[in-house]
């Protein structure tokens, strides 16, 4: 009776591992498959090792080779691995630690082929979950002692979930001056951007003033690093004037609209009409247009009473794309 060959297989990593992974969380590891065969591996029963322990087991995805010429390769990465490779998800301990785990592909019969055992090492570390912080919509300028409202977002590197975690706002003394929780829904377009509503009262005092959001980070089931994020805005005085620019187009007098006009720490648009407005408080306050291919010139408001002011802007040409190639 003739012997049974076995076929010998061959494991290498494909793409290194991650060398920190989130306590708990889910990594893939991509993996070259060869056999002496030149069978498919897929399906393979395999068992994933911490010592003696057996800590996963399951089955090899589909085993399969990249295409060299296909659209999502680029050649200025470097050289593609060509060989057959299948890509299995793991989850990482849920505690702080360096691991050495073994990943074993026990010899079996796939397809009536026999194959050998085969192993490869996993080595990682496991760290608390980092997060960050953003926030967006922050008014500036804001008159003093006025209410004013913006977002925050959180996000963890695992995208756990963060429906209720607290988000704290603090002046430049550390000081809580208004807080949230976050909602049970991301941020529309985001994956794992939880989100909520900051209402802060602004200062009595006019200047610039520098706050923080601070993400404790607590509560959770497994350690999450916490985070910050910068909240700058102008703090100024009541507005009590009506100021309105308009903006035209000098030697025509067409209305200018989209441009960009600023007074003092106050900005706005250009209507139609070529027309911004400001409420603003008394005093002088500098005036400041632009928009692309015109050049208005800056000036002074001295801002006493409900006040007009007309600025003529001069369309400029457009340029030419080829002039710095001709003599």
């Amino acid at each position: 009776m003739a012997e049974t060959r076995i076929y010998p297989v061959g494991l290498d990593l494909s793409e290194p591992v991650p060398g920190s992974i989130d306590l708990g969380a889910r990594f893939t590891v991509v993996i070259a498959v060869m056999t002496e065969s030149g069978g498919d591996l897929s399906g393979a029963v395999f068992q994933v090792l911490d010592g003696e322990t057996v800590v996963e087991r399951g089955a090899l995805p589909a085993v399969t080779r990249r295409d060299p010429h296909a659209d999502d390769i680029d050649p200025r990465n470097g050289p593609v691995d060509l060989r057959a490779i299948t890509s299995v998800s793991l989850t990482a301990p849920a505690r702080i630690g360096s691991f050495d785990w073994t990943f074993l592909v026990p010899a079996q019969e796939i397809g009536g082929v026999a194959h050998g055992e085969a192993s490869l090492r996993l080595r990682f570390t496991t760290a608390e979950h980092r997060t960050s912080l953003a926030a967006w919509d922050v008014p500036s300028p804001v008159e003093a002692g006025e209410t004013f409202v913006f977002r925050v977002g959180a996000k963890c590197t695992a995208c756990c979930h963060m429906e209720g975690q607290i988000v704290e706002l603090r002046d430049e003394e550390g000081r809580v001056v208004s807080g949230g929780r976050l909602g049970a829904e991301t941020w529309l377009g985001t994956e794992g951007l939880f989100w909520t509503r900051i209402e802060a009262r602004a200062p009595e005092t006019e200047g610039l003033r520098q706050w923080t959001v601070a993400f404790p980070a607590s509560g959770f089931e497994l350690p999450h690093q916490g985070a910050g994020a910068s909240v700058g805005f102008m703090v100024v005085a009541p507005g009590r004037h009506l100021v309105s620019v308009t903006v035209v187009e000098r030697g025509t007098g067409a209305a200018v609209a989209d441009a960009q006009v600023r007074v003092g720490f106050h900005r706005a648009v250009t209507d139609e009409a070529g027309v911004a407005r400001f409420l603003v408080a008394p005093g002088e306050h500098r005036l400041f247009v632009w928009k692309a291919n015109f050049d208005a010139p800056e000036s002074m408001l001295d801002i006493q009473a409900d006040t007009h002011s007309r600025v003529e802007a001069e369309a400029l040409p457009e340029p030419d794309p080829y002039a710095r190639w001709q003599g």
